[in-house]
């Protein structure tokens, strides 16, 4: 008789498969089998994970980067929010955040959000209002397991911003939006991220398609 245990745990709750071949029945003599399976099922409410148990697992590190060129050719700034595991067998870095890269263009501030009411004017061109604003997801895995932890990551963002045509009256001086449109980036990159021994702060240094060269740093918490 041939027995086997299947077992799987999804989010503290376990599930066991048994099942037993044997032979038998009338094709036995010539060696052929005919499978028979049996089943249990044990479920465990109560293994659910506290937040002291997650927090054990888990080092939160609010963060900070600057960064300057990629695609954008400008200065940006980025705030996010780590989370690096602390498992046996492999850990993994997970980080999210908001970046500004500041690219707008000299706008006036007294600019009417409509076209020129009469046809004597300037077109003064396409110009961005205000800095592009983004959502950035950090991912990765720890290559280096020992007093100090190494991380390599992928990171992907997207970003909005404003384009307006803006024009001037030749009447008045007043500025105008002749027509809006938004516009969206996406972009990808790579990093590095290093904890030191003491694990009460994150290094870091990326690329990023859109922003460029980065560094950061971040305070366990």
């Amino acid at each position: 008789m041939l027995m086997g245990v299947c077992s799987v745990t999804l989010f503290a709750q376990t599930y066991e498969w048994m099942w037993a071949k044997r032979a038998g029945g009338t094709n036995a003599d010539n060696g052929e089998f005919i499978s028979t399976y049996s089943t249990t099922y044990n479920y465990y409410p109560n293994s659910r994970i506290s937040f002291e148990e997650f927090r054990s697992a888990v080092d939160i590190y609010p963060n900070m980067s600057l960064g300057s060129g990629g695609t954008s050719g400008a200065f940006n700034l980025a705030f996010g929010l780590s989370l690096a595991s602390k498992l046996k067998h492999r850990n993994i870095l997970l980080s999210f955040g908001l970046s500004s890269i500041f690219n707008g263009d000299d706008v006036p501030s007294n600019v009417h959000e409509y076209p020129c009411p009469h046809s004597s004017y300037t077109v003064l061109g396409k110009k961005q209002k205000g800095n592009e604003i983004g959502f950035l997801l950090r991912y990765g895995t720890c290559i280096k397991e020992n007093r100090n932890r190494v991380f390599v990551y992928g990171v992907g963002e997207f970003s909005v911003s404003e384009d307006i045509l803006l024009s001037k009256s030749n009447v008045t001086g007043w500025y105008y939006e002749e027509s809006s449109k938004s516009m969206g980036y996406g972009s990808l990159g790579l990093g590095v991220g290093y904890n030191p021994g003491s694990g009460k702060s994150n290094l870091f240094m990326e690329y990023n398609y859109r922003r460029g060269i980065g560094f950061g740093i971040g305070f366990k918490i």
